[in-house]
């Protein structure tokens, strides 16, 4: 049976409805565009979410939803049909062409006053309909009314009472609650069992409020905030919002935004019968309330307000920020745990936040691979996004619509996380295959760096990138990433090993004089940053001295540097624990026995053993990043060493000589060269050039030697056809030879044990592909992956050759004689490994069946949002 909601839908309706395409989700189900094929007619469906389905029941909730299906009203969108299919719980509705009140709200902020009230008496008088024969809607929203030819057409009607009267009290086991807090009535905030068709009116008023004045009666940074409001304070008159409102609205409203049920309307008819009355008054209207004794009045109320708002606020702890004003309430924190495999562990700790603060994207586990995840403040799920399984950095858009992502085969890419759109980012030719070192998204402009290379400023809406210099003293500077652009778009900041920050003009940068991993923002004059410490601080910055004042630790223990995102509206998102990582030799089972201990200072990549098994070559690092400090360490198993092998530069992605007496890595340079060196592992002589870059080779990027001991093979970047495959003899005529140079990016080359093949990694067809050709020719290809396919590397005698599916690691058994074939292909473990990008990440040992992996070694790792985190900031930063 598949997996996918989709296609079990489609098989389960089939010959009664024909699924089209999605058409969205909300928090309590998903909607599809679907044919009715009885009635040829189109239709749409809506599925309760599973989560809410396994509590609910078939039966009780079928039973419950029927009793809508007799509403025939002009402003109520009927109900066709419901029932239950393979485990879904789903009701159907007609499709109609048009737009909702929020989708208009979100475009125009606020509708024409006669248009609102006409609205609203429209939505009255369905909801009086309804009323008059027991049915309470209890969910009026704006995206609960429909805009059809002009008219209202209020939809779910009657959806959730069945689902509160079929959970049987039961509804905190979904995590879910009924309403939307800016729109619920006070007795509905604080869970009242039994509400009256007052809670409507309330509900529909606070809809009529917000057409008026642009926002609700209520608004806060979070939902707790507006929930107390609903409950303790009076609602400012519209007409503070909108000068033209007649009077008789003013106070229609007022009465109908009450807090006690028995001092609304006595039904939604006479509300709206108030709004069309141009003599209707208020008793009292001229004498505002104060706040002090709006909250008096609730402490008289004889309503259990005080009692029912703890249960209350837990259930909407976790509901959604809305884009407003700042406020002034307290930090409020929430810890969010995916439900699926997890967050991500190792090196994939990036996570993006939207201007408004109510979308977040972060790395999770899924199954078998880690991608990035989007969730919406308020939901209870996270959705993966496929096609990010090799992403390494990525950036959300301020309105939280699209991502900006880069995965190991270089590039940037747009991509919409409704699905409806990938693009790709033009860049500059040289630029175009390198890996960037950060990301981010200012509210115009896409902003990447390039460690030395510099950064980009990428118009958001479309034109000519613009390429910044980033030098210090003179030289390319690697002190790019993460660049944040000022709200101004005349100054770019910059980190590692310090604060920087520079004209986009280009130039020297600026050292500010504090240490820091990673730029997290820019508001008004603070600058957040994180340091190497993993501190989360802040310091006032002066734009036009170019200096920075005394820095203030905000919070502590992130995981790094790019695990802390801000949104405009004041909320924090971040990564916060004591990850571990360690040296694993890994069973095909998956059960590891330690090679280090763990530790949380280094980060370790690319773990080589030795062609004894007894040493273990592998680049360690002290933070996060593109090669930052990386140097390469030698570890002797038996005596539980670790001894430091390269020091002078940056120093990586380490291959043995096939003797074992020699380390080759990659060297890179501040002037931006990229090199291959080697060096007795002892240290016995001092490190030699094996490659360097010239002409069309100009980077060198990784490489290894044969077998036999007579050739090297490596990979080069090239302005004109990107990442290449190259060989030359070790000793004669020493010319470079090209073994795989296309348009296409070939990466990761790897001699097979007897010298005969080498497999390396293509992107030809658009995804990565795992590839082996004989050495050094002639003689074709063939493609051993089948779906994807990265990091390839040789079992010890040659048979298999094993590759990185997601999180899969793989192994195809290959027929090798004049040709290779792949005779079989099968999973051998899933296994959480930090994603190498263009170098495989994990070794084989010498008996095939353990593998040399790095994987958490325990600790915690939370990823935290703090609620109304800026205003308090502000107050602790010092002046």
């Amino acid at each position: 049976m598949s997996a996918d909601p989709f296609d079990r839908l489609s098989a389960a309706l089939a010959g009664r409805y024909r699924l089209e395409r999605p058409l969205g989700a909300g928090g309590m189900a998903t909607v599809y565009l679907a044919h009715d094929e009885k009635h040829d007619r189109k239709v749409a469906i809506k599925v309760l979410k599973p989560e809410l389905a396994a509590v609910l029941g078939a039966e009780r909730f079928v039973v419950e939803i029927r009793t809508t299906a007799s509403l025939q009203h002009p402003h109520i969108l009927p109900l066709f049909d419901s029932g239950t299919a393979d485990g879904f719980l789903y009701y159907v509705m007609p499709y109609i062409e048009g737009e909702t009140i929020r989708d208009k709200l979100n475009r125009e902020t606020q509708f024409g006053v006669d248009e609102s009230i006409r609205l609203a008496r429209e939505v009255a008088e369905a909801l009086d309909y309804a009323h008059r024969r027991g049915i309470i809607h209890r969910d009026i929203k704006p995206e609960n009314v429909l805009l059809h030819d002009g008219r209202a057409m209020v939809m779910d009607f009657g959806i959730a009472l069945a689902v509160s009267a079929a959970a049987g009290g039961r509804m905190t086991e979904t995590g879910l609650s009924l309403g939307t807090p800016h729109y619920m009535s006070p007795e509905q905030a604080t869970a009242e069992k039994e509400l009256s068709p007052r809670s409507d009116v309330y509900s529909i008023a606070s809809v009529l409020y917000e057409m008026l004045a642009g926002q609700p009666p209520h608004v806060g940074g979070a939902a707790q905030q507006v929930i107390m409001r609903i409950i303790t304070e009076t609602a400012r008159p519209v007409s503070d919002f909108r000068k033209n409102v007649a009077p008789n609205v003013v106070a229609a409203l007022a009465k109908a935004l009450e807090k006690l049920p028995a001092d609304r309307f006595d039904s939604a008819k006479q509300f709206a019968d108030a709004l069309g009355n141009a003599t209707f008054t208020v008793a009292g209207m001229a004498a505002p309330v104060a706040r002090a004794s709006s909250r008096r009045a609730w402490y008289a109320s004889p309503l259990p307000y005080a009692a029912a708002l703890a249960a209350s606020l837990a259930v909407v702890a976790w509901q959604a920020t809305r884009t407003g004003p700042r406020t002034n309430g307290a930090p409020m924190r929430f810890v969010v745990k995916p439900a699926a495999g997890g967050l991500a562990t190792g090196r994939r700790f990036g996570n993006a936040i939207s201007g408004d603060g109510r979308r977040i994207a972060f790395f999770a586990r899924d199954g078998s691979a880690t991608r990035i995840h989007v969730q919406e403040v308020g939901s209870l799920l996270a959705k993966p996004l496929p096609g990010t399984e090799d992403v390494r950095f990525f950036a959300l858009s301020p309105d939280g619509r699209e991502l900006a992502v880069q995965t190991g085969t270089g590039g940037i890419k747009r991509v919409v996380i409704d699905g409806s759109g990938v693009s790709d980012i033009t860049l500059p030719p040289d630029l175009a295959k390198l890996l960037f070192s950060g990301i981010s998204w200012s509210t115009n402009t896409i902003v990447a760096s390039f460690g030395p290379y510099g950064v980009l400023l990428i118009p958001a809406n479309g034109g000519d990138a613009q390429r910044v210099a980033v030098l210090r003293g003179g030289k390319p500077c690697r002190c790019s990433q993460r660049p944040v652009l000022s709200p101004d778009g005349r100054h770019l900041f910059v980190a590692g090993p310090n604060a920087y920050m520079l004209p986009v003009t280009g130039g020297e940068v600026k050292d500010l004089g504090v240490a820091a991993q990673a730029i997290v923002g820019l508001d008004g004059d603070l600058l957040f940053f994180v340091t190497a410490d993993q501190k989360l601080m802040a310091a006032r910055v002066d734009l036009r001295a170019q200096t920075l004042g005394p820095a203030t630790t905000l919070e502590s223990g992130l995981i790094t540097g790019s695990a802390a995102a801000l949104s405009a509206n004041g909320t924090l998102l971040m990564f916060t624990g004591d990850s571990r990582t360690q040296l694993d030799l890994v069973d095909e089972r998956g059960v590891g026995t330690p090679i280090t201990e763990a530790s949380g200072a280094l980060n370790m990549m690319f773990p080589r053993l030795s062609p004894d098994g007894k040493r273990v070559a592998v680049a360690a690092s002290e933070r996060i990043g593109m090669g930052v400090n990386s140097r390469v360490n030698i570890i002797d198993i038996a005596a539980g060493t670790t001894t430091r092998l390269t020091g002078d530069t940056v120093s990586d992605r380490p291959e043995w000589s096939p003797d074992g007496t020699r380390v080759i890595f990659r060297r890179f340079y501040d002037d931006r060269r990229e090199e291959l060196w080697w060096q007795p592992y002892d240290r016995s002589g001092p490190p030699e050039p094996l490659q360097t870059g010239a002409g069309s080779q100009r980077l060198i990027a990784e490489g290894m030697v044969s077998p036999d001991g007579a050739s090297l093979i490596y990979r080069s970047v090239a302005d004109t056809t990107g990442r290449d495959i190259w060989y030359r003899a070790l000793r004669g005529d020493t010319t470079p030879k090209p073994f795989e140079v296309t348009p296409a990016d070939e990466t990761m080359p790897r001699f097979s044990p007897d010298g005969r093949w080498v497999t390396y990694v293509s992107n030809e067809s658009g995804a990565p592909e795992v590839f082996v050709r004989p050495f050094p020719g002639p003689g074709g290809r063939t493609q051993i992956s089948a779906g994807g396919g990265t990091e390839p590397v040789w079992s010890p005698d040659g048979r298999r050759l094993f590759y990185l599916n997601g999180n899969d690691l793989m192994a195809a058994t290959l027929s090798v004689s004049s040709g290779v074939t792949v005779s079989a292909r099968e999973r051998v473990l899933t296994a959480d490994v930090a994603p190498g990008g263009i170098h495989a990440n994990y070794d084989v040992a010498k008996d095939g069946r353990h593998f040399l992996m790095v994987r958490n070694a325990g600790g915690s790792t939370d990823l935290t949002i703090v609620l109304n985190w800026l205003e308090s900031a502000r107050k602790r930063v010092a002046r």
